[in-house]
């Protein structure tokens, strides 16, 4: 891949860039390029998905300035960097979550429903590899739709909350603030306040 020799480049001993650096250029530069159409990545060939693979190995050695022989899994851990196969999984899952979600007359959504399994040798359907997933990642049936668009017609003005910035300077006994009697619950009796309030003056005064 040819936008790999930059990373190769800025790698090399003239330059010398930090890991961070490499990094970041690999993440913008390269990656953003490989996961153009992720989630249907997962139902192509293993040879095209083995290519896609080398790239990020490649790119793994010279962030993490590995040689050859250092194992991959090592170095994703070390450059904080997902494996290819975990994010297009991922991708997969969350195009079929979205579309679970979306309006039931959407084409994507009637698409996804009306889906019926077919045994195939080759090339398999992205919906084979989303059913193995479901079996394996136990996701819930109890969705919430996305709503896209707020239910407040735009006709109706929102009720803007009344904020208090001063204390009442009446109103300050238990009977005279109104209140529910859940909140009234909570507040203590007024023979404890003023047995607290005594109590907390007893003790300063001394």
């Amino acid at each position: 891949m040819k936008k790999l020799s930059l990373i190769k480049r800025l790698a090399s001993t003239s330059w010398v860039s930090d890991m961070d650096t490499l990094r970041s250029l690999y993440l913008g530069y390269v990656r953003s390029v490989l996961d153009y159409n992720l989630c249907l990545q997962a139902s192509s060939s293993k040879t095209v998905q083995s290519e896609i693979d080398r790239v990020q190995n490649h790119a793994l050695r010279f962030i993490c300035d590995g040689m050859r022989s250092t194992p991959t899994a090592a170095c994703e851990i070390h450059a904080r960097i997902e494996p290819p196969g975990l994010r297009r999984e991922k991708a997969a899952l969350e195009m079929y979550e979205r579309a679970q979600r979306i309006n039931p007359l959407h084409p994507a959504k009637l698409l996804v429903e009306n889906w019926k399994k077919k045994d195939r040798i080759q090339y398999p359907n992205i919906m084979h590899h989303i059913t193995t997933l479901q079996e394996r990642c136990h996701l819930s049936n109890d969705r919430k739709p996305i709503c896209r668009v707020p239910k407040i017609p735009p006709n109706k003005e929102m009720k803007s909350p009344e904020v208090i910035t001063h204390l009442k300077k009446q109103g300050y006994k238990q009977k005279d603030i109104p209140c529910s009697p859940e909140t009234r619950s909570r507040n203590p009796h007024p023979y404890i306040s003023s047995r607290l309030d005594s109590h907390i003056h007893r003790r300063f005064s001394i």
